[in-house]
């Protein structure tokens, strides 16, 4: 017969597997942003009202980016005091889609002002999809049921 402990080894390791995998596609996905960038670079020369565009694109990137963090933590203490592992999934899931929309949004800038601060904004989503790399003790410190 199967022990709880044994079964809750079982459980925290099959999320730490879903979440290594989640972080592997969204960190790929944000180097894929990035080849888009590369790959649509052209010689057209930039309007000074571009480069407008291209800050108010990376300020939302940037806020969307510290949101993944407050959003990441305050999903954790919910799964800890709910007692729910599959929330601390959800919480990693919230902060890679965020860091991911940050990436995009990237793109989107680059093609609306062909400003060289979309690679900057590509590559500070891809640092903070790196920092929100899983860890197994947020996994092991939700109590179990």
């Amino acid at each position: 017969m199967i022990k709880p402990t044994e079964n809750r080894a079982v459980e925290v390791n099959r999320n730490l597997r879903r979440l290594f995998l989640l972080w592997t596609t969204f960190l790929v996905s944000a180097a894929l942003c990035g080849l888009f960038i590369w790959a649509g670079e052209t010689t057209r020369p930039v309007a000074e009202s571009s480069h407008v565009i291209a800050i108010l694109f990376a300020f939302a990137s940037l806020s969307i980016i510290g949101s993944s963090v407050i959003a990441k933590r305050v999903f954790l203490a919910l799964a800890v005091a709910r007692h729910k592992l599959w929330q601390v999934v959800r919480a990693y899931l919230i902060a890679f889609v965020l860091c991911e929309a940050a990436a995009v949004l990237s793109v989107v800038a680059f093609f609306l002002s062909r400003s060289r601060l979309a690679y900057a904004i590509c590559v500070i989503a891809a640092l903070a999809i790196i920092a929100h790399y899983p860890r197994r003790d947020h996994l092991e410190a939700v109590p179990s049921e």
